[in-house]
C-alpha cells in the first residue's frame, strides 16, 4: 500500500517513498519474507523507502493509538496485493477507527498545524520560506484534504464541490496553489540534489528561471516569481477560512480563534 506523498501521487525527486505492507494475521511469515525480499531489492536500486510491516489487526490498533499513522492511512492506495484484503482494511478503518471521532481528529490536526507554523515561522510571508512545512506551505493543503476526507469520506476534493462544501472556483484556486508549490519543490530537489524545502535566497532565481520566469533582470524575474509564491500560500490561508467555518457550521466545532487568524 502507498502512503504519503506516494499515495497522494505527489512524490518528488528525492522524497521517500513511504510503502506499508498489509496482510492477514495467518500470512505472517510468508508476508516477511515477501516484504524483506521486495525491500532489499528497492534499496539496491538507490531508493529511499520509508516502510511497515504490519498485519490487519495491528494496522486498526495502531491507527486507534496514533493519529499519524491514522492520518497515513487517509493516503493509502494499493499499488499490488489482494484488492479485497485491502478494501475490508479501509472499510474497518472508517468503521472501527474514524466513525464518530472527527471533532477530535480535526482539533488534533490543526494544533498540530499551529505547531508547524510556530517552529518554521508563523507568517506566510517570511523571506525565506520552507515550501513543504512553512505556513501556506504543501503541508497546510494537506491538511485540508485530510479534514475533508476524515469529516466527509470523499474520495477527492471534486466531490466537496458536488456536496456544495467548495465552490468551483475555491477548488480551482486550491488546485493551482498545491500544482505551484509542488513544481517549487520538485526544482528545489533537482537544484540541490537532495529533500531540500526551503526556498533560500541563493536558490530563489535558479528556481525562478526554471519555473518560467525568464526576465533578464534578476531581481524582477526574483520578484514576480515570489509575487506568485505567496498568492499560493495566502490561497491556503483563505481555503482554511472557508474549510474551519463549514466544520464549525456542520459539525458544531467551536471556533478556536477568530476567523482572521489563519
Amino acid at each position: 500500500v502507498a502512503t504519503g506523498g506516494y499515495g497522494r501521487r505527489e512524490q518528488c525527486p528525492y522524497s521517500d517513498i513511504d510503502v506499508l505492507f498489509v496482510y492477514a494475521p495467518r500470512h505472517r511469515t510468508q508476508a516477511a519474507e515477501l516484504a524483506e525480499s521486495m525491500l532489499y531489492t528497492l534499496w539496491d536500486v538507490g531508493l529511499k523507502i520509508g516502510q511497515a510491516h504490519r498485519n490487519i489487526e495491528e494496522t486498526l490498533l495502531l491507527a486507534h493509538e496514533d493519529i499519524h499513522v491514522r492520518t497515513s492511512l487517509l493516503d493509502a492506495r494499493l499499488v499490488a496485493g489482494d484488492q479485497a484484503l485491502f478494501a475490508l482494511t479501509m472499510q474497518r478503518l472508517q468503521n472501527e477507527v474514524m466513525e464518530g471521532n472527527v471533532l477530535e481528529f480535526v482539533e488534533a490536526k490543526l494544533a498540530e498545524r499551529d505547531a508547524r507554523h510556530a517552529r518554521f515561522g508563523d507568517s506566510r510571508y517570511v523571506l525565506e520560506p520552507n515550501v513543504k512545512e512553512g505556513k501556506g506551505g504543501l503541508r497546510d493543503l494537506h491538511t485540508l484534504w485530510w479534514l475533508a476526507r476524515y469529516a466527509y469520506h470523499v474520495d477527492s476534493l471534486d466531490e466537496l464541490v458536488q456536496l456544495g462544501h467548495l465552490t468551483p472556483e475555491e477548488l480551482s484556486a486550491f488546485h493551482q496553489s498545491a500544482q505551484f508549490l509542488l513544481r517549487t519543490r520538485a526544482h528545489l530537489h533537482y537544484l540541490t540534489g537532495r529533500a531540500d524545502e526551503r526556498l533560500a535566497f541563493d536558490k530563489q532565481l535558479a528556481v525562478a528561471r526554471a519555473m518560467g520566469y525568464a526576465n533578464s533582470n534578476a531581481n524582477l524575474a526574483i520578484t514576480r516569481f515570489m509575487r506568485r509564491y505567496f498568492i499560493a500560500v495566502r490561497t491556503a490561508g483563505s481555503l482554511t477560512r472557508i474549510f474551519c467555518a463549514l466544520l464549525e457550521d456542520e459539525k458544531k466545532r467551536k471556533p478556536r480563534k477568530p476567523l482572521g487568524w489563519v
